[in-house]
Formats: C-alpha cells, structure tokens, sequence
C-alpha cells in the first residue's frame, strides 16, 4: 500500500489510519464512508511529490489541511462512549481480517481505527455489544 501511495520511487507515507464510517463522525468527518487518512512527513518538496503522484493513482477527496483530522484522531477515544477499547497487533497483511472480526464481535460497524503500517488496530466498544452472550464474553476477554 505505501508503495501504491507514494509512486514506488518516492517518499513513502508517515501514517496511513483507516476509519470507519462511525469513527470517521467522531473524528469530524463524513461519516457515511471508510476514510483512509494518509499523511507524508519530510520536506516541503518530497511531501509535495508525494502527495501529487498520489492523486494521480487514486481517485480521492484530498484535504489542503488535515489539522482537524490529525486532532479529531487524536481525541478519539474521548469522543466515544466506549465501554472497552480493544487495542490489538496484527500483521499488515491481516487488516481486512481484523476488521471483519471486530464487526463481527460487535455485530455491527463499530467504530475501529486501523493502522495498516504499524500493524495496529483499536475498536471503541460500546457499552451494548458487551451485554451478554457469546459476543459479550468473547469481547470481555478480549481487553
């Protein structure tokens, strides 16, 4: 994925996070979709490079200023009323699996903030998905 980003040859994303339609509303974002937030790091040139042979590989909605996106992320978890947070390591290779897996704990979308590049994965459970049955017992023993 970083080498499909960033052109192979060019200065490769810092941090790519996948939200979720419900953890993209807590961030602040249209939430009526996935949303890939990618962010570059270096000089002012390279991250310009990079982020134009981005665009010319994928169709997206590029933001001038991802401020707001960066701290609606960073606040996360303050802005969910999660009754547990999963935080789990998994391999890159693995992203797809392990959201599909929290969907199914939970039983719906919930919001889940993946970060393919580092292999990391939180899903903000809510109070509800904890209440009982299978589900309740595989996600209590899961924090």
């Amino acid at each position: 994925m970083a080498a499909r980003l960033s052109g192979g040859d060019r200065l490769p994303p810092a941090a790519v996070e996948i939200l979720s339609p419900p953890a993209s509303r807590a961030a602040g974002l249209n939430g009526e979709a996935w949303v890939m937030a990618v962010r570059w790091a270096g000089h002012e040139s390279a991250v310009a490079d990079a982020v134009q042979a981005a665009e010319a590989r994928l169709a997206a909605t590029w933001l001038e200023d991802g401020t707001r996106l960066w701290a609606g992320l960073a606040e996360l978890e303050g802005r969910v009323d999660a009754a547990l947070v999963v935080r789990a390591d998994f391999p890159f290779r693995s992203t797809i699996d392990a959201v599909r897996h929290a969907i199914s704990l939970t039983g719906a979308i919930p919001n889940l903030v993946a970060s393919p590049l580092v292999g990391r994965l939180w899903i903000f459970v809510p109070g509800d998905a904890r209440g009982g049955g299978d589900r309740g017992a595989a996600l209590g023993g899961a924090g």
